[in-house]
């Protein structure tokens, strides 16, 4: 098991630090949240697409996805403050409120869908879910500290399976 790898190196979005840390596998992952959450967290493609079946995108290819990338983002006033709005890369992401919106002051989730900028209000352990063509970002932090579990998944084919470990 490979533990993670803390970094504040530029974000690829902003340029900004990105205060995350790295998994490099998903048994480090287990051993912090549990083998029955991560089993969960491999399930959401299906279950988003079940629930979610005109999700742009996605189609009928929810079935192919798995988890590419895990990290955790922490956001403070001073260090990571904001994130500016942007689309995800892969087909799919899931986003884990590690602490409830009202554990800190700002740093809301915000996303672009139903013809305007709607906040996302989240308590603990909740996972919001959606498809790359989401236009979403986070308000400044005032104070606290925001903590994010990101999972991204990305099709089997062409990309190292983060969760089987072999290439594809």
């Amino acid at each position: 098991m490979e533990m993670p790898a803390a970094g504040s190196s530029p974000d690829s979005v902003d340029g900004l630090a990105e205060h995350q840390l790295d998994f490099r596998d998903l048994d480090a992952l287990t051993s912090l949240i549990g083998h029955e959450a991560v089993t969960r967290l491999k399930q959401l493609p299906t279950e988003f697409a079940r629930l979610k079946p005109r999700a742009k995108g996605l189609g009928g290819r929810a079935s192919a996805l798995r988890v590419s990338s895990v990290f955790v983002r922490r956001y403070t006033a001073d260090t990571r403050p904001w994130f500016m709005f942007h689309h995800d890369v892969p087909p799919l992401t899931a986003n884990v409120a590690l602490a409830g919106d009202c554990c800190h002051e700002g740093g809301r989730l915000l996303g672009l869908f139903a013809n305007a900028v709607q906040l996302v209000e989240r308590e603990e352990g909740e996972v919001t879910v959606h498809a790359k063509g989401l236009l979403h970002g986070v308000t400044r932090m005032r104070s606290g500290v925001r903590y994010s579990l990101i999972i991204f998944y990305r099709e089997r084919e062409g990309v190292r399976s983060f969760v089987d470990g072999d290439e594809e």
